[in-house]
């Protein structure tokens, strides 16, 4: 698998930020986002966006970052041994919604893209917090509807990338041929956490 372009990985945070902020706006039609932008001494910055006291939303903000260093600290090395002392990036996109309505679910996402030397991947994740128990029945029951989408397990090889899907098991990652052949150190984070 080859590395990302990082200034195409970069443009598309970007956009999503852009295109998530429009899409809140509208969906909340009355609030709006304010914008800080802020640089980070040791190299990188970011745009954090906040909106208040909406129609729909009480409170929400969506940043997206990007910062870079000569190296990563001694912590973050530790078990990845090949990333000391090499030059690192990383950037990402987070948001945290609190809706006015208690049957609505806060939601929380992070995506991230990270590398250092020949080493990179892309994480994350969403949720939803529902803040009434019939709201988590609700919207846990919608969450797990993706069991029902075919497709959404397994690893397979798609030209020079793998698509791990949604509902592969740690354990799968662990065992796959293809994880092992190409992504080794993901079978290996695999096996400290499968059982």
């Amino acid at each position: 698998m080859s590395k990302p372009d990082i200034k195409a990985v970069e443009q598309y945070l970007l956009d999503l930020q852009d295109r998530v902020c429009a899409g809140l706006e509208a969906a909340d039609g009355g609030a709006r986002f304010i914008e800080d932008r802020w640089d980070r001494e040791e190299g990188g910055g970011g745009r954090t966006r906040i909106m208040r006291n909406g129609a729909v939303f009480e409170k929400g903000g969506i940043g997206f970052s990007k910062v870079w260093g000569a190296s990563l600290p001694p912590s973050a090395t530790a078990n990845r041994p090949e990333v000391a002392g090499k030059p690192f990036t990383a950037m990402g996109v987070s948001l945290v919604f609190h809706p006015r309505n208690p049957y609505v679910p806060t939601v929380h996402m992070n995506y991230r893209y990270f590398e250092a030397g020949d080493v990179w991947w892309f994480g994350g994740g969403t949720d939803l917090t529902p803040q009434t128990d019939s709201g988590a029945r609700q919207y846990t029951a919608t969450l797990m509807n993706i069991r029902r989408i075919e497709g959404m397990g397994g690893v397979t090889e798609q030209g020079d990338s793998i698509r791990i899907g949604a509902l592969t098991t740690v354990t799968e990652l662990r065992r796959d041929p293809l994880i092992a052949k190409h992504a080794a150190i993901l079978a290996e984070a695999a096996d400290h956490f499968a059982m």
